[in-house]
């Protein structure tokens, strides 16, 4: 009766021993996915950041015909923007929106 009843314990012992190995390698699943995807996104969204200021980039030098004084603007604080630099208004396509706005009103010479 004793033997059997060690050998009981020893068997439920064992059935939480590995579903204490398999909880654990659940999570360190779940949280690789999960450092995946934020390093996934992280790389996205750095790829967008970096189409948008090319994309700007290229407007200002054709507003402004000429690299330098584009590059100079895109590091000024325009009051139209709330004294905001454009450089760093790149990060979401709102802001971005305001800053090509922006630009197409000083290439058509719309002041206010």
């Amino acid at each position: 009766m004793e033997q059997a009843l060690l050998s009981v314990l020893e068997q439920v012992i064992l059935f939480f021993t590995l579903v204490g190995y398999f909880a654990r390698f659940c999570a360190a699943f779940f949280i690789s996915l999960f450092i995946l995807a934020m390093v996934f996104f992280h790389y996205d969204s750095f790829r967008l950041r970096r189409k948008r200021r090319k994309e700007v980039l290229v407007l200002a030098e054709y507003v402004f015909e000429d690299k330098e004084a584009a590059k100079r603007w895109l590091y000024c604080r325009p009051i139209a923007l709330g004294g905001k630099r454009p450089i760093d208004m790149l990060d979401s396509e709102w802001e971005t929106k305001e800053v090509t706005t922006l630009l197409h009103r000083i290439e058509y010479g719309i002041v206010s």
